[in-house]
């Protein structure tokens, strides 16, 4: 949270404060809650945004909610924040720190960072068809969302549907 809170206040020139809401799902419902405490008090309200993970979402929606000029909604670029820390120059960094520390195994750790690159690929590799199945789940599972499953009947003015009128049992008006 500090490293975040350093890179949008350089960037934006404005004081922020980097809140953890505990997932997607609460998001929009924890930015009102901070954008309504900050009218309590006197000065310019504060404004929230939510960065979300992108977690399976098609690049199409991400960048829909980037390029959106009002939305307060963003989402990362990559599937989840903790891989903007998986850029091959700062793990063979990390390497060398911990060469430089003596940590024990580091010294058969890769020191250039094309080698460490290869790495991230060959451990990523694996992980394309579980993100492949998920990614179909998700756009299955948003079809199924904005499916009409009602049950329609005959365009017709009568309604073969109905009960006959001798039938013990209520029609679908009464």
């Amino acid at each position: 949270m500090a490293v975040l809170d350093r890179i949008i206040a350089g960037k934006f020139g404005k004081q922020v404060q980097i809140v953890p809401a505990g997932g997607d799902a609460s998001l929009p419902s924890v930015a009102r809650a901070l954008e309504e405490r900050s009218r309590l008090r006197s000065g310019p309200p504060d404004v929230a945004y939510s960065i979300e993970d992108r977690n399976y979402r098609p690049s199409f929606v991400v960048e829909h909610a980037w390029a959106a000029p009002d939305s307060k909604r963003l989402i990362w670029r990559r599937h989840e924040i903790e891989n903007y820390l998986l850029e091959p120059r700062i793990v063979t960094e990390a390497f060398r720190d911990w060469r430089e520390s003596g940590i024990r195994g580091s010294a058969h750790l890769p020191t250039r960072e094309e080698d460490v690159f290869v790495v991230l690929i060959s451990l990523a590799q694996p992980m394309l068809e579980h993100y492949a199945g998920w990614r179909a789940w998700h756009e299955l599972r948003d079809a199924q969302r904005k499916m009409d499953t009602r049950v329609l009947g005959p365009a017709t003015t009568a309604n073969p549907l109905a009960p006959p009128t001798s039938a013990r049992y209520a029609d679908r008006a009464a």
